[in-house]
């Protein structure tokens, strides 16, 4: 534990920076294993950072994967993710994908102009998987090139240059017992705020309010496994 909050406050910089590039890495390697191990820390991050709803969503995405039998399970892991171009490390998640079709169907829609009709929207929703298909397969036969989607970066060495020179002069990675701002008041770290004890306590209030026995995932595969490991 440290009494410096701006020591402390760096910690916490360098450590949610490495969760978020980590959850993300692993989202593109399509890794369902290591994206289950960060939603277990991000629990944690959530309860003590009182992020209500977050923890529940986390709460609920374990116990699933505690409830719902083997096959479901694989499902909830590996069925996170979305590989349209065929490379490694190029995984997005589910979502995403979705809001990239919702695009197409928004394009095809502009092109509908005064013709729009709830009919014609239905029509388009629904056969917007085709349409993606055909659409990709003419631009790749007529060799098109498409935006890779990413964010062009600039050259950033000398601002980042700038920066770990003033990191190093204030000794912000150094800890000075004291050392106390306004826009620095935490004297610990997240994860040292963590008592496991009282996230453990608030799983098991939660478990109490889960009928498991009316899950929505217990049941979809035709096959019931309802036995509850309280260790998520």
């Amino acid at each position: 534990m440290s009494s410096d909050s701006v020591f402390a406050y760096a910690k916490d910089i360098l450590t949610l920076g490495s969760l978020y590039h980590g959850f993300h890495d692993a989202i593109r390697e399509g890794d369902g294993d290591r994206v289950i191990i960060y939603w277990k820390v991000l629990l944690c991050i959530f309860k003590v950072s009182n992020h209500r709803n977050y923890s529940k969503e986390a709460f609920l995405l374990l116990l699933q994967l505690q409830t719902c039998s083997p096959r479901m399970v694989e499902q909830i892991k590996w069925g996170r993710f979305v590989n349209r171009t065929g490379r490694v490390g190029c995984n997005v998640p589910c979502d995403l994908a979705m809001e990239h079709l919702n695009r197409r169907v928004k394009t095809v829609l502009h092109h509908l102009g005064s013709n729009i009709r709830d009919s014609s929207i239905i029509r388009a929703a629904k056969s917007v998987g085709i349409v993606d298909s055909v659409c990709v397969a003419f631009e790749a036969s007529l060799d098109v090139t498409k935006d890779s989607g990413l964010h062009s970066v600039s050259d950033d060495n000398k601002d980042f240059q700038l920066m770990l020179d003033q990191l190093e002069e204030k000794k912000v990675f150094k800890e000075q017992r004291g050392r106390r701002y306004d826009q620095f008041c935490r004297s610990r770290t997240l994860l040292e705020e963590v008592d496991l004890s009282q996230v453990e306590q608030w799983i098991e209030g939660m478990l109490t309010n889960v009928n498991l026995h009316r899950h929505p995932l217990a049941d979809m595969d035709g096959e019931d496994d309802t036995t509850v490991d309280t260790q998520l």
